[in-house]
């Protein structure tokens, strides 16, 4: 129901969740877990439905990436999630003169966006540019450092710390968590998008059918090595 997935098509759905678990070690059993909740949350931003299952999923990978823990990844990204979403977010958009929550949506239906938090970053970038042409080029310095830095090293949190005061967002992404989730999404941008396209090509009837065939199989040979 979160999910905005017809039920005839809950099915295939479900194979690209799973699909999306395979791809990194946030597994389909993780996915399972924080899945639904999240989904919720980023129904406030405009995205449900397919899309919305291999964004999470692709993103879910990328924050665990960071992390190392699957409770943390996905606390990260719930936290990103309502941060960008938040009224704090929103006041501060709109004493610029934008809507934020129809700009989201208009850029991600555009194309211009590939998902809500891709557009945050765009209307922020666009925000900065207006008002300190200087200030935006020093954002996309900082942006290439923290791509280029070694996950967790000093150089990746001084270059995040100094990107979060210099784009403005030090109210909205104001705890470690929220910060630590818009990291992820910046570090690994082009790799979210890969991975959902790689979930989108994925037959997910398929895959449910040949997951469970295999576990039939695995369970009939534990059987018979048993009897033996």
């Amino acid at each position: 129901k979160e999910a905005g997935v017809a039920k005839q098509d809950m099915g295939a759905m479900l194979g690209q969740v799973a699909a999306g678990g395979d791809i990194g070690a946030f597994g389909p059993k993780d996915m399972a877990q924080y899945m639904p909740a999240l989904l919720g949350t980023i129904k406030r931003l405009g995205m449900e439905g397919p899309e919305a299952v291999r964004f999470l999923a692709a993103s879910l990978q990328s924050q665990y990436s960071q992390t190392q823990d699957a409770a943390a990844a996905a606390a990260n990204m719930d936290n990103l999630l309502n941060a960008v979403i938040s009224s704090t977010s929103q006041k501060r958009f709109a004493q610029a003169g934008y809507d934020l929550s129809g700009s989201i949506l208009a850029a991600t239906r555009s194309g211009k966006a590939a998902n809500p938090v891709e557009a945050f970053i765009l209307l922020s970038e666009k925000l900065i540019a207006q008002q300190d042409p200087e200030n935006a080029k020093r954002v996309q310095a900082l942006k290439a450092r923290i791509i280029a830095a070694k996950d967790g090293s000093a150089e990746e949190e001084q270059a995040m710390l100094a990107l979060i005061e210099a784009a403005g967002l030090a109210t909205i992404v104001s705890d470690k968590s929220a910060s630590a989730g818009l990291l992820a999404q910046i570090k690994y941008g082009s790799k979210i998008k890969q991975d959902m396209r790689d979930i989108e090509a994925t037959d997910g009837q398929a895959k449910i059918e040949q997951d469970a065939a295999d576990a039939r199989a695995t369970s009939a040979a534990k059987w018979a090595t048993a009897a033996a």
